[in-house]
Formats: C-alpha cells, structure tokens, sequence
C-alpha cells in the first residue's frame, strides 16, 4: 500500500509565535471600477455589441518581524464576490532573499509577462486580443514556490534574479488540512527570471518550462521571453519577443511588440501599442498571424481615475475565419 505523506508548512502561524513581542502590520487597499465597452467584427458574433459592467477588487496584506530580523508577511487579492486572484506566504531573509510559496497566480516567472509601458492595460487583455505566444509560466501559479535574490549593483547597475519550482505545474494548488490538491498527470515545471538595469534602459528575461504527461495539455513546453523598456523623461519606449512551443498541444507562437507612453503631465497619460502574435502548427506550411494595435488615455484626479482605450485586431485569436474585432472601452475607477 502505497502511503502519501504531506508536509504542509503553516508561516503566518509561526511568525505570530516568534513575534510575541513584535508589532504585525495588516493593511487593506483595494478598488471599485465601472465600465463601458462597445465593439464590433465577427470574433465571437457578427455584428456590434456594447454593454456596462462593474467590479471591486479588494487585498489583504500583514507582516511581522522575527526575533532574528526576518520578515513573515502574507498578500490576498480578491475580485468580485471576494473570488482569490492571488495569494502568497513570504519570508524575507534580507541579505540572503526571500522564500516565497505561492498559493494562487504569483509565481515570480509571472511577473514579466508583458512589461511594455502603456496608459492603462496590456494590448493583449482578452480573448479577442490575445497574443497566445505571450505566456510566459502559465502553469507556474497555483502551489509554487518562489526564490527571490536581493538586488544585486554592478558598475552603475542593478541585476535581480528569481527562480520558481512547481512539482504540480497547470494543476490546482492546494490548502493544507485534510487534503492537498494534487491533478495525476500533471508534471512539473520551472521558471528563471532576471531583470538587468542600466540607467533609464531595464531588460527583462525569462525562461520557463513545463512538463505534462496529458496527451493534450497545451500547457507542457518552453516559455522564453525578453523585452526592453527606456525611460526617457516624460516618454517610455519598450519593444519585446516572446516564444512559446507547445510539446503535446501542436503548435508553436512567436509574438513581437512594442509600445510607446507619454506622460502629459502627473495626472494625464498617452499611449500606443502593436503586437504580432504567430501560430504555427507542427508539421504545417503555413503559419496564421494576430496584429493587434491599441491607443489608450489615462486621466487621474486624486483616488478617481478616468480611461479609455481603443483595440483593433486582425484575424483575432489566430484564426482566418474569424477575421476582425474592434473594441473600444471606456472605465471609471475609485481606489481606497
């Protein structure tokens, strides 16, 4: 009889114990946003379509200090109907890093998936919009764990580096007591990120791969992706690749992008984005190509903040059939 043992590490409970005479700091932020967004094409239908939404977003921080100098602290993140986006125990070691154990999307793989400068979001936001080369470490986010180096200078310039391992990657991550989540079939996966500064130029890299032994999971392959961003001023330019092979799902994706954002002034923001995103089919002839183009203005009066965006993409999702989408968004968000 085979015997499955798990070993499940409580953080918050062992900082209150070693913080006895220690204050622990807990702070709540969060956000209330309405929107507007109306489009056309035949993505999904043919024909326009608009609609209003709303969403409140809500996070839960705490951290206490160990008697030897450590630092324990715990971060939730809540959408709507108070649904965890992400969640995470970390322990910081100062001159050593940090340990983090990553319950929900926070993988430190997952932090540079798109870092090109923008007034308000990713070019590549949603289905219609997607840009499917641009995933870098989709698999490492629920249950993993995180080695996070401190910043290191050299010569006039900074040097950061992370790690991620996660022995269910694609799979659900779990919380300890009667049982931990564990998906059979799914492998393993790892992550490396580094991010290089140098004056007003940062570069980003990454590499991530992941295993699976289901016949079809898109998810097992390689991940690598590199981008650049230039703060000049008031102006930030950024251009990036990405790469991601699909070993069981059959298809390989290249995507290029760049984007350019101009600060008016503290409170009004511009900016222009492009991304092409490649399919290409194992065995195929032919590849199938995403443009996508996005203007977008952002304008903020204290906790009150005022966007817009305009989205155009051509043959969406990488499909011929489906071969035009047009979507312009309006929101008003309160953050508290």
């Amino acid at each position: 009889m085979n015997k499955f043992k798990k070993v499940a590490l409580t953080a918050l409970g062992a900082s209150l114990a070693a913080t006895s005479a220690n204050a622990v700091d807990v702070s709540v932020s969060g956000s209330s946003e309405v929107g507007y967004a109306t489009g056309s094409g035949n993505y999904s239908s043919t024909g326009e379509s608009s609609a209003f939404g709303a969403g409140t977003g809500v996070s839960f921080s705490a951290s206490g200090e160990l008697d030897n100098g450590w630092t324990v602290s715990t971060t939730h993140a809540t959408s709507n109907a108070f649904a965890l986006t992400s969640s995470n125990i970390s322990v910081d070691t100062g001159s050593m890093g940090k340990v983090r154990f990553n319950r929900i999307a926070a993988a430190a793989s997952n932090a540079y998936d798109d870092v090109l400068p923008t007034a308000w979001e990713e070019a590549n936001d949603k289905a219609a919009h997607s840009a499917r080369g641009m995933r870098v470490a989709d698999g490492l986010s629920s249950g993993s764990l995180s080695i996070i180096l401190p910043t290191m200078e050299f010569g006039g310039g900074t040097f950061d580096l992370a790690a991620d391992y996660d022995p269910n990657a694609g799979g659900a991550g779990g919380d300890p007591g009667a049982t931990i989540a564990r998906s059979v079939g799914v492998g393993s996966g790892y992550g490396v990120t580094a991010k290089i500064g140098f004056g007003p130029l940062t570069v980003y890299g990454a590499y991530a791969n992941e295993s699976s032994t289901k016949a079809a999971d898109a998810i097992d392959g390689q991940n690598v992706m590199v981008q650049a961003v230039a703060s000049l001023g008031s102006v930030s330019i950024g251009a990036g690749e990405w790469y991601a092979n699909e070993e069981n799902g059959g298809n390989d994706y290249s995507t290029t992008g760049m984007s350019v954002a101009f600060n008016v002034n503290d409170d009004l923001s511009l900016s222009y984005g492009e991304l092409e995103d490649t399919r290409e089919a194992h065995g195929a002839t032919s590849a199938v190509t995403t443009d996508i183009t996005s203007v977008q203005i952002a304008y903020s009066m204290g906790s009150m903040a005022v966007k817009a965006k305009r989205v155009e993409t051509d043959n969406p999702y990488n499909q011929t059939t489906k071969n035009a989408d047009e979507t312009t968004e309006i929101s008003v968000s309160f953050s508290f």
